[in-house]
């Protein structure tokens, strides 16, 4: 079990803290997954179809590796504009060298449901993880400073966008909160409030609906890699949803970005 060092508490922090800022989900949710047969099983899981209660601690893991957690996520917050964004606090100043040989993005494992055709929510999320290539398509690299936000304000990461100047700012207020008193989840901070209850009615209804009967995966078709709701599509079918998420098929049957 990898234990992550802290201070305790009413002591000085002797070691210098990174701080990492990153986008989890853009707005949209657009999500391509790959499965056993290297095939693209698109679906959305947009920045309200997370439960607003999240654990806590919540690590933050090197390429989602188990036994090499770097730091723990220290706020949360949604909204139309980002998506869901993400704060974490890194204890170890060598490891700057590895982040700024980026560029790096955040990844989240969750357990999640079906909430609506190619839709799902009520996640809950385990962990985030710092990766070279996110599951989660359109979000933005990371930024990173020299600094423990939980104790200093300011300190903007060099090249913030604008839009996550704020986010920095009310993840110090947050974080610093926390230092000082104890929680056992970690609250998602919404700039959007209305946009749930939609997300909520349809976590309901999915609840409601009596849970699918399990069937063996099918194996895909010749030429088609792009399976939908466990449907594999036909070529035309396919080639469609890959260029709405920005992909299209190469002569040789691999994947190229649009982009």
């Amino acid at each position: 079990m990898t234990e992550l060092w802290r201070p305790q508490r009413g002591t000085r922090t002797l070691a210098p803290m990174l701080t990492v800022i990153g986008q989890v989900v853009a707005d949209a949710g657009l999500v391509s997954q790959v499965d056993a047969w290297g095939g693209h099983e698109p679906y959305r899981l947009p920045a309200t179809g997370y439960e607003r209660n999240q654990p806590r601690p919540l690590p933050l893991r090197y390429q989602h590796h188990e036994g090499f957690q770097l730091g723990e996520v220290g706020h949360l917050e949604r909204s139309r504009a980002s998506g869901l964004m993400a704060v974490a606090t890194i204890p170890d100043n060598d490891l700057a060298d590895l982040l700024a040989d980026g560029p790096w993005f955040l990844s989240d494992k969750v357990a999640c449901r079906s909430v609506g055709p190619l839709t799902k929510g009520g996640a809950r999320l385990h962990e985030l993880s710092l990766v070279r290539k996110s599951a989660n398509v359109n979000t933005r690299p990371i930024r990173y400073a020299r600094t423990d936000i939980a104790r200093n304000a300011g300190g903007h990461p060099a090249g913030l966008p604008l839009n996550w100047r704020s986010t920095w700012d009310r993840a110090h207020k947050a974080m610093s909160a926390y230092a000082y008193r104890r929680a056992d989840h970690l609250v998602i901070h919404d700039l959007d409030p209305a946009d749930l209850d939609a997300a909520r009615a349809r976590l309901r209804a999915a609840v409601a609906r009596p849970p699918a009967r399990p069937s063996a995966a099918p194996k895909p078709p010749a030429r088609s890699r792009v399976r939908l709701d466990g449907v594999w599509l036909d070529d035309r079918r396919a080639a469609q949803v890959l260029a709405r998420m920005g992909y299209e098929y190469a002569d040789d049957g691999s994947l190229l970005s649009l982009a």
